[in-house]
């Protein structure tokens, strides 16, 4: 299950559903199984949660219902990508990292910037912790 979430001042935006896309797409790429995300909103319907809030304790609620093993959480910002996944049962991070462009001119001008960085930085936690 792979989930775009708000934090304080930055709300889910365009960029953050295509970075949320581009890790759905990666992980399947890896082999690994992604729980669809019209399951996961069927899952807040039937809880009675807002998926507008979508905090990470709710999602950790609905993975777990969908039969997820791990969460994982994305925010894609102007210059930097931050994902970690989180286990369903116990709500600890099992791995994350932060992908951040000291120049992202070359992306930003073909639209492409939070699925690029957020497919680097995949790339890069994957061969570093899993």
């Amino acid at each position: 299950m792979v989930w775009a979430i708000e934090q304080k001042s930055h709300y889910v935006g365009p960029e953050d559903r295509r970075a949320e896309h581009e890790a759905t797409i990666w992980l399947r790429e890896h082999g690994l199984n992604v729980v669809e995300r019209w399951q996961v909103e069927q899952a807040f319907v039937e809880q009675h949660l807002s998926i507008e809030s979508g905090n990470a304790a709710s999602l950790l609620k609905v993975g777990k219902l969908t039969g997820a093993k791990q969460v994982i959480l994305l925010q894609a910002y102007s210059d930097r990508v931050m994902v970690r996944a989180v286990e369903t049962e116990r709500g600890s991070i099992v791995w994350s990292g932060t992908g951040q462009y000291v120049d992202a001119s070359a992306d930003f001008k073909a639209g492409a910037f939070a699925p690029s960085l957020t497919r680097k930085t995949l790339d890069a936690i994957w061969k570093s912790k899993l």
